[in-house]
């Protein structure tokens, strides 16, 4: 299924990581106030199980846009349940996959 990459600078490194067999599509939007683009953009994949979503960690977000995500997915009786988890040697996080699941079935909530 699809890719998604939640916040701006995910899509290029993703890309360049895999050689290509991965190429996210950014949705969130260039526009620090006007989320209308994104929420376009993100519609057409609130689907259970079907996209991977790509998240900075808080602390790294440019574009926060888990508040109108959530705000989407949730009329819908959908909730995140995170895949995996990527950190810094350190032990810092540095990106999240989340899927949409049914309410209720997430393994992982964020």
């Amino acid at each position: 299924g699809p890719v998604v990459a939640m916040d701006w600078g995910l899509a290029a490194s993703i890309t360049y990581l895999t050689a290509g067999r991965v190429t996210p599509i950014e949705v969130f939007g260039y526009d620090w106030g006007d989320t209308t683009p994104f929420e376009q953009i993100v519609r057409a994949h609130l689907k259970p199980e079907q996209t991977l979503f790509l998240w900075r960690a808080p602390e790294e977000t440019i574009f926060h846009r888990s508040e109108e995500f959530q705000a989407m997915y949730r009329p819908l009786k959908l909730e995140e349940d995170i895949l995996a988890a990527f950190y810094e040697r350190s032990g810092r996080p540095v990106l999240g996959v989340t899927v949409l699941v049914p309410q209720g079935t997430a393994r992982n909530r964020p």
